[in-house]
């Protein structure tokens, strides 16, 4: 897909209320930690390591670990049956790693880049390229990838010790591109069984999130698919301008937001509980939602596409936002964030600093590795 396809598309993510934090290379942690952030608790624990239909860290556990660390990797094997192979023998460090580390709630989510997909079969889901957007800082290596290693815990020190186990894993195979520290401050609400925790800004984050029915028409590969129970991720970077934002009226920022930034409750009244109204009016006709407000231009009804899982995590220094949705198609992100570009008041205060769209197989065993429905493809 090139940028003409996307016409006017630019950085923000859908749904994200924020941007992300200054970028890496080589071995390198960017770290956005915060030691406040260590104080949330997460929900009960993840399900069994690699048994599941999906993979662990999109929707378990329930509310995210307060750590992430994201690492994404250029791959050197040059055949579908020889990365197919390192997918494997991955999978199985990963399932080891999130056993050992139980207690900590470790997950460890494994994504494959565009290039890769395409060797399999052009046609796949996960096949398509991030394009350049406007208000983007970045280099080649911060631009899509082909491996993604995400990994979730309550304890940072788990993070980085359970990434290093799958680093020595993929030895000389896989040259580090980028990596991110990143945390999530504690909960302030539970909706639709996710956390919601605070930006940067200081605004909830990550309200509207599916329901189970929701995301198997929106975020899993359904039955029909040779990829069923797996999905699509697009992890995005953002710096964002905090000082230039706290600096405006508090009145200006919900604004902005189309939301309290105390309650985290719509402008259109409720609490943080209730879905926004966007055609809710003042006595003299204007938009309780304001028309360039977040929450009205990413909303996913007004933009006729689906809703997308979001775990969302915040940058310290510089501020930021690792931003990471889950969909099965990657229109809804798409078109979401054409409209943002073009609307979302929010925009201006982001800047785009690496940027990835990544084919998250199912959940995988013993006897069926990471990577099966994609080996079987070959024949």
């Amino acid at each position: 897909m090139t940028t003409h396809h996307l016409h006017r598309r630019a950085v923000l993510a859908a749904g994200v209320a924020l941007g992300v934090a200054g970028c890496t290379t080589g071995t390198t942690d960017s770290d956005g930690s915060d030691p406040d952030a260590a104080n949330s608790t997460g929900s009960s624990p993840s399900a069994s390591a690699g048994e599941a239909r999906h993979q662990e860290g999109i929707i378990t556990p329930l509310t995210p670990q307060p750590h992430q660390l994201t690492s994404v990797w250029s791959v050197s094997a040059t055949t579908p049956q020889a990365w197919l192979a390192l997918l494997a023998t991955l999978g199985t460090a990963a399932t080891a790693a999130m056993q050992v580390h139980a207690d900590e709630e470790v997950t460890v989510t494994i994504g494959i880049g565009p290039r890769l997909v395409r060797q399999i079969d052009s046609k796949l889901p996960g096949t398509t390229d991030m394009p350049g957007y406007p208000r983007e800082s970045m280099t080649s290596a911060t631009r899509q990838g082909d491996l993604l290693i995400n990994v979730c815990a309550q304890n940072l020190a788990v993070c980085r010790a359970s990434t290093q186990t799958l680093r020595a894993t993929l030895g000389d195979q896989a040259t580090l591109n980028w990596s991110q520290v990143a945390f999530r401050t504690p909960p302030v609400a539970t909706l639709n069984g996710s956390g919601v925790s605070r930006n940067v800004f200081g605004f909830a984050d990550g309200i509207i999130q599916p329901t189970e029915e929701e995301r198997n028409r929106d975020v899993w590969f359904g039955a029909d698919s040779p990829l069923a129970g797996g999905t699509l991720a697009v992890f995005r970077r953002f710096e964002l301008d905090r000082d230039r934002f706290t600096a405006l009226p508090v009145s200006r920022q919900e604004e902005i937001f189309g939301r309290r930034r105390k309650s985290g409750a719509p402008l259109s009244g409720g609490t943080i509980e209730t879905l926004p109204s966007l055609t809710a009016k003042t006595p003299d006709g204007r938009y309780l939602e304001p028309i360039n407000s977040h929450t009205r231009v990413a909303n996913a009804m007004a933009n006729g596409v689906g809703i997308m899982q979001r775990r969302g995590y915040a940058l310290a220094d510089p501020s930021g936002l690792m931003f990471v949705c889950f969909q099965n198609e990657l229109r809804t992100f798409d078109l979401t964030l054409a409209r943002m570009v073009e609307e979302d008041d929010l925009f201006s205060f982001t800047k785009t600093t690496a940027t990835g769209t990544f084919l998250i197989p199912a959940g995988y065993s013993e006897d069926e590795p990471l990577g099966s429905q994609l080996s079987a493809m070959l024949g």
